[in-house]
């Protein structure tokens, strides 16, 4: 298996939304735990549930996600097809929840380390 088949797209917002905003349409309604922070074209970073834990809940209303969001220029990114145990490695090296997945220079979504981790027990259970 590939990162590339463990990628998700992860929920675009932009980098101005509050985070009050985006735990109210997205995180609440949907678990979603991942987001890919954006200019308003272009993406400029990630960002996820456990950055978002780390501002005290009454700051939430007027701190945008760009302000907790990881720029995407400081993480590596991992490609499409490099192995999902690679990917593993790498975020509990590194300490990531997720790596952006690339194919090329094309942003493709994130993989996350919970994803990986869940599929590696269902692999070792069916053994």
């Amino acid at each position: 298996y590939t990162a590339g088949d463990f990628s998700s797209a992860c929920q675009m917002v932009d980098g101005n939304t509050p985070l009050e905003w985006l735990v109210r349409d997205y995180v609440l309604p949907h678990g979603q735990r991942c987001f890919v922070i954006t200019d308003g074209l272009r993406p400029q970073g990630i960002a996820d549930l456990e950055q978002i834990q780390q501002v005290p809940r009454g700051s939430w209303g007027w701190t945008p996600v760009r302000q907790i969001m990881t720029p995407l220029h400081q993480i590596k990114p991992i490609q499409s097809a490099e192995p999902a145990y690679s990917a593993l490695e790498r975020m509990v090296s590194e300490r990531r929840s997720a790596l952006p997945v690339v194919d090329g220079n094309r942003l493709l979504g994130l993989v996350r380390q919970d994803h990986l981790l869940r599929f590696a027990q269902m692999q070792s259970s069916a053994r």
